[in-house]
This record gives structure tokens, C-alpha cells and sequence, in this order.
């Protein structure tokens, strides 16, 4: 009955799970304030490439160049089909192959929960993105009011099932000390 429940309030909410709207509001509106022709868009993680074609839509005034890293080629190839440069490397332990300071934005939406090694992650973020560019980040809320009612009653929170692709939980409060951490980012 609890996990009925819980699958409903979390169910009413998919539509907001990946964040795709905020994702590209953000990227827009700092792109556009830039006032430059083109920019340079990274999306780690990239599947078919949905975030970042929401980007290029929502500024068609910009020429983007859109490069992504994924390692499932049926997604790989689906997004090269809709024109993004795709790479398929081992985030975790191989180098971006791209340029120091290339990007205006980088993009990890839904995959830093997937993977172990974090510092490697950011500091090759911090390597390619151009002096005061952004990063936008979106990870499951470990903390939601779904997850929090979920171990109230003795269940495993949704975000970091021990059958599922996530190997660790992320909360604001545990995020923000990470990625503020040698000063490499500001939140």
C-alpha cells in the first residue's frame, strides 16, 4: 500500500525528473547574454541528445557546435543523425578530446549518479570549459519528498536502489562543499 503510494506521488512528477526545461533555460539565457554568434556546447552523457538540441532550439540566434560523449552507440548514432560530433570515451578514467578551454557550457545531466570517479569527472570538466563559462548538473534528489516518505517507512530511496544503474546519492547539501572544493567552480 506505502509503495503504491509512493509510486503515484513520484509518478505525478516524471514530466520534472531530467530537469530538460530548466536545463535549457539556464544554458539560453546565459548564451544569450554572452552576445556571441556562436558557441561551443558539451553534454556528458548525451543519449540522443535531447538536452542539448533543446539548447540549440530555444537560441536559434547562436550557431552552436554540439559535441557529446555516450557510450551506447544506438544513442550515439541517433544523435549523430540530428548533428552533434559524438565521442565515445570512458568518462571515468580517459581524457575529454577536446581543446583546454573550449566550451561555453558542459552539460551532465542524469550521469554523474551513474559514476565513481567525480574528481576526474570535474576536473576534466574544469580543463575544457572557457574561463567563467557554466556547468549545468542535474542528478536524482536524494532528499525529494518521495525519498525521504520511502525511508521513513522503511524503504530504499528511488534515487540509489541497490538494483539500479546509480552507484551514490547526491543531495544539494552534499553536492555544493564537492563542487566548491579548490575553488575550481563557483555555485
Amino acid at each position: 500500500m506505502i509503495r503504491q503510494c509512493l509510486t503515484r506521488l513520484k509518478h505525478s512528477t516524471e514530466h520534472l525528473n531530467y530537469g530538460r526545461d530548466i536545463v535549457s533555460t539556464w544554458a539560453a539565457d546565459y548564451l544569450s547574454g554572452l552576445g556571441k554568434d556562436t558557441a561551443n556546447i558539451l553534454d556528458i552523457g548525451l543519449g540522443s541528445g535531447t538536452d542539448i538540441l533543446n539548447i540549440k532550439k530555444a537560441i536559434p540566434n547562436i550557431d552552436c557546435n554540439l559535441y557529446g560523449i555516450e557510450s551506447y552507440e544506438p544513442s550515439a548514432e541517433r544523435a549523430r543523425r540530428n548533428g552533434i560530433n559524438v565521442a565515445n570515451i570512458n568518462i571515468e578514467c580517459q581524457p575529454l578530446p577536446f581543446e583546454n578551454g573550449y566550451f561555453d557550457i558542459v552539460i551532465a545531466n542524469q550521469i554523474i549518479e551513474h559514476t565513481k570517479e567525480i574528481f576526474w569527472i570535474f576536473s576534466e570538466i574544469s580543463r575544457v570549459l572557457k574561463k567563467g563559462a557554466r556547468v549545468i548538473i542535474g542528478v536524482p534528489n536524494m532528499a525529494s519528498l518521495h525519498n525521504r516518505i520511502a525511508l521513513l517507512v522503511g524503504l530504499h530511496p528511488t534515487s540509489s536502489r541497490l538494483l539500479s544503474a546509480h552507484v551514490r546519492g547526491i543531495t544539494k547539501a552534499s553536492f555544493i562543499p564537492f563542487i566548491t572544493c579548490g575553488g575550481y567552480f563557483d555555485v
